[in-house]
């Protein structure tokens, strides 16, 4: 009798297995239907569509998809984080950039200019540190390459990279 059950025991798990194999081998043939190129298996196309800027976002980039006053940047190559730019504008005319960015083992300071797009007023140039004022905004944080700058009240903190002119 034990014999006969693992018989009918065996012949189960053989059908199972059979049938789990021909699942598998239809499964990867494409079940029938045109066979695909690698590529369209591997790299399907997907259509994503923009993510809209919320308006309290600064004028990032000059994109203009924003109403956020007295601040703008120019686009420079690669790609920096929503947050960063590489200059700011302020009251409409005054250009504020970050020239260079100097960390020692006893200090850390930043070199900051501001010029005017008209060009009628002469480059200003000066050295700060963590928690002075630059116009009306407060230097919090100086990084490798970022410093961070917090506007009065509870605004949107802003971070200046290092100025480099745009390629023409």
């Amino acid at each position: 009798m034990s014999i006969k059950y693992c018989l009918v025991f065996l012949a189960i798990l053989t059908t199972i297995l059979a049938l789990r194999l021909l699942d598998l081998a239809h499964r990867v043939h494409g079940g029938g239907a045109a066979k695909a190129t690698a590529r369209q298996c591997l790299l399907p196309r997907v259509h994503r569509t923009p993510v809209p800027v919320p308006a309290d976002y600064p004028n990032l980039f000059g994109t203009g998809k924003s109403s956020a006053p007295g601040t703008a940047a120019r686009k420079v190559a690669g790609k920096p984080s929503p947050t960063e730019m590489n200059e700011l504008i302020v009251n409409g005319d005054e250009i504020i950039r970050v020239q260079g960015i100097f960390i020692t083992a006893d200090e850390r300071y930043a070199i900051l200019e501001t010029s005017h797009r008209s060009g009628k007023h002469q480059r200003e140039t000066w050295k700060v540190h963590p928690g002075e004022q630059v116009k009306q905004y407060t230097v919090s944080k100086i990084a490798a390459g970022v410093i961070t700058l917090e506007p009065p009240g509870n605004g949107n903190i802003i971070q200046l990279r290092i100025f480099k002119p745009l390629e023409k």
